[in-house]
């Protein structure tokens, strides 16, 4: 580690309570929790009277470069993102009259979804809104190069009880103090047994990725709808070994089962692609389709997936079963990409998925635009037909188009007009994996 990548700790340890103020800025109001390597307080902004939440490194890591390399890079990835379903950062800094790191964030006041589900299972279409909104902030969270590795129901936060305004909390620092949580913190593994990925264990390659995060979502939409979590925990060998296969799901709401199922599986690779492909599949119905978003494209040659799960209810008809009737088959690419064309390197294939009634929308305009070149061009209407209006594919099937198109002929690009192009999918962007050494074999907790 380079002293660049150093925090500067000061020699002299204090501890803190109620009342210590750090930097000149904050005041601490009140402990709310601990954990693997830090504590958090309550406290406010001594000029402002602004709630926040601060986490402070423990005495005993307070020196230690690791683990304040995870402080820093937290804090450095998450100050520049904005995502209303994430919680905001303010400052990292070291205090020096106490001699340890801390954090600042935004204060989030309300009931965690832990709190919410001892009231019993949650309605389907409240846990719908749920995963839309947890899948867009994970969204956001992955594109700018952060993974949670923590994900459960008490790291979300629900203010007024209202799952369209939940928010996400925690992401590796300090850990619930609740019993139960059985978070540890070691070379490679960072987690909750109940609610974490069969790689967080070793297994599958233990290459931790946004695919944990689905995983982890997984479980945790499960103990909504059932009211409380599927049992994953149990002995050394029961916690590595229920990992290996898709829990029984049984008794979750048929309209989910599906999805979750998807999110559940075992392999990594199996599971949908990415949290922006399940925020679009649990979207509202009646939500207006926003522009994608940019991002750097990303090779994911080595990742061979399937094609995405079907999403609840009325988002069920959009995908189908390949031809043998299974759903997920790894490293089999459908028949008809059995020739794909040739592609910019440096940019992915785009999944588009067809929508029938948005295409019945957009022949309007088109038409529009074919009156306009009927003096450029004869039988213009027949042309038009055929070259603007997408054709249907098989139904039920994701159609992939490729980044690079043919180049348009001078009357096919008269003949566009802006604004009727199908909303693309975000590209992926690099994962980074925080302090996650690989581990060559399934971790197990120790007694």
């Amino acid at each position: 580690m380079s002293a660049d990548d150093k925090t500067r700790v000061s020699p002299g340890l204090a501890n803190t309570g109620v009342g210590t103020q750090l930097s000149g800025i904050y005041e601490l109001d009140e402990r709310i929790a601990s954990g693997g390597m830090g504590e958090v307080y309550r406290g406010h902004n001594i000029q402002t009277g602004d709630h926040v939440a601060i986490k402070i490194v423990l005495p005993e890591f307070a020196r230690d470069q690791t683990i304040l390399s995870l402080f820093r890079k937290e804090a450095s990835i998450l100050n520049h993102l904005s995502h209303d379903a994430v919680v905001r950062y303010h400052v990292f800094t070291i205090d020096p009259g106490i001699g340890r790191p801390y954090l600042a964030m935004e204060f989030v006041d309300g009931q965690s979804l832990f709190d919410v589900m001892r009231r019993g299972a949650m309605p389907v279409e409240d846990v719908r809104k749920l995963c839309h909104r947890l899948a867009s902030g994970l969204s956001a969270v992955h594109q700018a190069g952060a993974i949670h590795r923590d994900l459960s129901p008490d790291n979300i936060i629900l203010p007024g009880g209202r799952v369209d305004r939940a928010k996400i909390i925690d992401f590796g620092i300090a850990r619930s103090a609740a019993v139960g949580g059985e978070t540890l913190i070691g070379g490679r593994f960072a987690g909750k047994y109940n609610y974490v990925s069969p790689e967080q264990l070793g297994l599958y390659g233990a290459e931790v990725s946004e695919q944990s995060d689905i995983y982890s979502m997984g479980l945790v939409l499960a103990a909504a709808l059932r009211g409380k979590p599927i049992d994953m925990s149990g002995s050394q060998l029961e916690i590595v070994e229920k990992r290996r296969t898709v829990p029984d799901l049984s008794d979750i709401d048929a309209d989910f089962r599906e999805i979750i199922e998807a999110m559940l599986q075992p392999d990594p690779r199996h599971r949908p692609i990415s949290m922006a492909e399940i925020a679009r599949m649990t979207r509202d119905a009646d939500e207006e389709t926003r522009p994608p978003v940019s991002a750097m494209p990303r090779d994911r040659s080595d990742l061979h997936r399937t094609a995405a799960p079907p999403a609840p209810g009325r988002l069920q008809a959009q995908t189908s079963a390949t031809p043998d009737g299974q759903r997920f088959v790894p490293h089999q690419r459908p028949a008809h990409l059995a020739e794909p064309r040739p592609r910019a390197a440096a940019t992915p294939a785009r999944a588009v998925v067809p929508d029938a009634s948005r295409r019945a929308a957009r022949t309007g305009s088109i038409a529009i635009a074919a009156v306009a070149a009927l003096a450029m061009v004869s039988a213009a209407g027949i042309y038009f037909s055929g070259i603007l209006t997408p054709a249907a594919p098989p139904a039920g099937k994701t159609t992939l188009s490729p980044s690079k198109t043919p180049e348009p002929t001078p009357t096919e690009s008269a003949a566009r007009a802006p604004g009727n192009e199908p909303a693309t999918e975000p590209s992926q962007t690099p994962r980074t994996e925080a302090g996650q050494a690989p581990a060559e074999k399934p971790v197990v907790p120790t007694a």
